[in-house]
């Protein structure tokens, strides 16, 4: 079972006190991508799921009848009479009825047009509903819940996304899905986590990498004067933090001022060691 799926079973989990405006609030957003014609209101739907879906939710809301709407191989109709608002606009006008009447809108939407990406992947809801103009309406819904939708457009068919986290988990919690809200949550604070572990491990890591380079540097001129017998021409305080380092080369810089005589501070090793960088700089050019 995919992540939207899995959301999907858990969005038609209603209860057995699910009042008969909820009902409708489900099967006017489970429709809002649909069209009308002269003598029925249609939805299409490639969806088997989607229209055994339709199947249990309308026997509910219409007590059993089934002969209201008709399905013609992805051709779903529905008597324009037996649910009047078709518009997004007409739809919130009339299902206000009670506190849950826009969960269960929301929750139609999503579970005939909507596609959620795994959060371990990334955060996205796609609701892939076709049309500019109900693409429109809907984001204008969506926004005056305090989300943050887009537009797009994928070859003639236009979509509406949410992509941050902020919004994939608002809208699950607008649904009525309070657990899998958190487990948006989660995931991001989960992921945050890591990121910023891996920040800190990258910048750790750069650092003992250029540590590493710049002993190497001072190591590898210190054996050179050595190979030249030029070690006895640097003035006492150099030539020792010279030998220091060759006896010493894996140390810090604050492990080898500590067994200089007297003892010297990180920051005085380090100048010591560019002073022979230069010694070695100036009697190269003269060679």
């Amino acid at each position: 079972m995919s992540y939207s799926q899995k959301i999907k079973e858990e969005m038609l989990v209603f209860g057995d006190k699910l009042k008969k405006c909820c009902i409708f609030s489900f099967l006017y957003g489970f429709m809002i991508g649909g069209s009308i014609d002269e003598n029925d209101f249609v939805i299409f739907s490639t969806n088997a799921k989607n229209r055994k879906t339709f199947e249990v939710i309308a026997s509910k809301a219409f007590s059993g009848k089934n002969d209201f709407y008709k399905i013609d191989h992805n051709r779903l109709s529905i008597k324009k009479d037996q649910i009047r608002y078709f518009t997004i606009a007409e739809i919130i006008d009339n299902i206000k009825k009670c506190k849950k009447c826009t969960e269960y809108f929301l929750r139609g939407i999503f579970i005939s047009y909507g596609t959620i990406s795994n959060p371990e992947v990334a955060y996205r809801i796609d609701f892939n509903i076709g049309s500019f103009d109900i693409c429109n309406q809907l984001k204008d819904y969506l926004v005056s819940q305090g989300l943050s939708p887009k537009i797009s457009k994928r070859g003639d068919k236009y979509f509406v996304y949410l992509k941050r986290s902020e919004d994939v988990s608002d809208f699950l919690a607008l649904c009525g899905c309070n657990s899998l809200s958190f487990e948006i949550l989660n995931f991001r604070i989960e992921k945050d986590i890591r990121n910023k572990a891996n920040r800190v491990t990258n910048c750790d890591s750069g650092n003992i990498s250029k540590s590493v380079k710049a002993s190497q540097k001072y190591l590898t001129v210190i054996k050179i004067l050595k190979e030249k017998s030029l070690i006895d021409s640097l003035p006492d305080n150099l030539k020792e933090i010279a030998l220091l380092r060759l006896e010493n080369p894996s140390l810090s810089f604050s492990e080898l001022g500590k067994l200089a005589q007297p003892i010297i501070s990180k920051s005085g090793v380090f100048h010591r060691l560019e002073k022979i960088i230069e010694f070695y700089e100036r009697i190269t050019e003269n060679i």
